[in-house]
């Protein structure tokens, strides 16, 4: 008896490891549709952020430090203390860059009159002319020498360090000025993203600088400060921000839902209605169990606060005792519902992307699937975040290596020379200086205005250029959890990948099929014509045989054709 031999020539690598599926989410996150969808969420989000930071008084802004402080626990009172100190601190700097601005000036101009607390405007314009008399006066020390090439070198570095001093008394009197709340946050948060790619480039992952350290930063430490040294500022953001994600959010979603299951790209306003028609859903979804968090906590605080009044306290007290084990039960349930929703934030709006469902159906399923494979949660995750920082930093390089080439190659030949002896152009931007700092913000005080208008339309569409990366990460947190939410339903409710939920679009109603009427022969009273359809009579109808209720129906029409044949029917006896 021969034996046969099997030959393996194919593995399919994503049946046997389900997870290298993950993979796939860079290829789903970089599609154009979901970058744009991205960017103009964080572009509301960061003008809503400004305006708020500029409507809103000084007192209540943020000074620098104020994270530092917050990371290292610092009491609340003396929290307060190191705000108000550091307030102090900035006021007594402004108070000398002015004082030396109005000496400078009244000393050259002993007639003029300044009020006091000049604003930053016009301690700017002082400082303008200020400058403006040096160079004044290095031009006449030159006009008056033989003009030799050392006398013209060294004109130009005088010019050069004149406007160096100047761009540095402008940071310093910028620096003095209250920071906005949403500002401090962005720049923190930038911060902790470029330490996670720095960490990730030097192989660094677990260090004080490393990559979880920054990740831990950046999920705790900046929201939780805002949340506690600033709330009213911080739940109007988050409401607000959180509008917009359940926009934009939500259609980038749907968008990867369809992508992943059928390998097929819905247009950006398919997408948009999809999030629109479940905006409440989207926006309740992360909310749900952050309310009931918070309802329970209200209502222990206010059991905690009744147990110290003086007529009741005593039989609260006694109460919470003798019922403790009921509230161990409720902070049990509350202990689970944290867990939940941080590491099952991320599958809520896969589910109501993947399902059509509601905010309940995603906060349960979310749940259910974090507490029934917390294994693969936890895998899933960390596969999601080093793919994440290896193809950020692959993107962050590809941009640098674009501004660099663009930078150079845009000041080769460039021979305009500006009044502080280096091209416009340089003035206008300086490119990027590494990897990790693609742009260099020009000092537009010490520019012409032929180069201010440059340098602002540079920094915009640079700024622009490099938020790319920021679409891209929110593109791959929603791509990546869409994959696991997908993996996760066919392990644990069998569900295959490819089943999504699709909206009936204007097309399946006009390419269903009508059925034509058919004719059949109504038995009537003695007396009253026979009635027949005249759209019947117009146009022969077409029948299915291989239907059984076709099949009836054609057999019936056979009968009633050779009934017809036989003559008329005679009218009963009597007639």
């Amino acid at each position: 008896m021969s034996q046969e031999h099997q030959v393996l020539r194919t593995i399919e690598w994503r049946s046997v490891f389900p997870f290298t599926q993950l993979f796939q989410s860079f290829r789903v996150a970089i599609h154009p549709a979901k970058l744009v969808l991205a960017l103009l969420a964080i572009l509301l989000v960061y003008c809503a952020g400004r305006a708020l930071d500029a409507i809103g008084p000084d007192r209540y802004a943020a000074v620098p430090g104020e994270i530092g402080w917050h990371e290292s626990h610092t009491p609340r009172a003396t929290f307060v203390d190191h705000v108000q100190e550091r307030r102090k601190e900035l006021l007594d700097e402004r108070k000398q860059i002015e004082a030396s601005l109005r000496a400078e000036t009244l000393r050259f101009d002993p007639k003029r009159s300044l009020e006091q607390d000049l604003p930053v405007s016009k301690l700017e314009s002082l400082l303008a002319e200020s400058r403006q008399r040096e160079i004044d006066r290095i031009n006449g020390v030159y006009n008056a020498s033989a003009k030799l090439p050392k006398d013209i070198d060294a004109r130009n570095n005088q010019i050069r360090a004149t406007y160096d001093d100047a761009a540095r008394t402008h940071q310093q009197l910028l620096s003095t000025r209250p920071r906005g709340v949403f500002a401090t946050f962005l720049d923190y948060q930038i911060d902790q993203v470029d330490s996670i790619a720095r960490g990730v480039f030097e192989w660094n992952w677990t260090g004080e600088t490393g990559v979880l350290a920054g990740l831990q930063r950046f999920v705790f430490i900046a929201p939780g400060w805002a949340l506690a040294r600033h709330p009213v500022h911080a739940i109007f953001m988050t409401f607000a921000g959180l509008f917009v994600w359940s926009i934009f959010g939500g259609a980038i979603a749907r968008i990867a839902a369809v992508h992943v299951a059928r390998d097929e790209k819905i247009s950006v306003r398919q997408a948009l209605r999809f999030s629109i028609s479940k905006l409440m859903s989207f926006f309740m979804a992360p909310l749900m169990p952050l309310i009931l968090i918070s309802l329970v906590a209200l209502i222990l605080a206010a059991l905690g606060w009744l147990s110290e009044l003086r007529f009741v306290g005593g039989i609260v007290s006694i109460a919470i005792g003798l019922l403790f084990v009921l509230l161990i039960g409720i902070g049990v349930l509350v202990a689970c519902a944290v867990v939940g929703t941080i590491c099952g934030a991320g599958l809520m709006y896969p589910t109501i992307a993947v399902e059509g469902s509601d905010a309940f159906d995603a906060v349960s399923r979310s749940f259910s699937y974090v507490f029934a494979r917390p294994w693969k949660i936890a895998i899933y995750t960390f596969i999601g975040i080093v793919y994440a920082a290896f193809t950020y930093v692959f993107l962050r390089f590809m941009i640098f290596l674009t501004l660099s080439l663009l930078h150079t190659f845009l000041t080769l030949w460039a021979h305009d020379v500006g009044p502080d002896g280096t091209a416009s152009i340089a003035n206008a931007w300086r490119g990027p200086s590494g990897l990790f700092n693609l742009y260099q913000p020009p000092d537009l005080f010490s520019l012409t205005f032929s180069e201010s208008i440059a340098a602002w339309a540079v920094t915009f569409w640079a700024y622009l250029f490099i938020a790319l990366l920021g679409a891209y990460l929110l593109s791959f947190f929603v791509s990546v959890n869409t994959i696991a939410y997908y993996l996760l339903r066919y392990d644990v409710d069998a569900a295959e990948i490819d089943d999504v939920y699709l909206e009936p679009t204007e097309d399946d109603f006009e390419d269903a099929p009508i059925d034509t009427p058919i004719t059949q022969t109504v038995a009537v009273d003695a007396g009253t014509p026979e009635v027949k359809s005249a759209k019947a009579e117009s146009a022969p109808t077409k029948v299915d045989s291989s239907s059984p209720r076709r099949a009836d129906v054609t057999e019936a029409g056979k009968q009633e054709g050779a009934g017809d044949s036989a003559g008329p029917t005679p009218p009963p006896a009597g007639a």
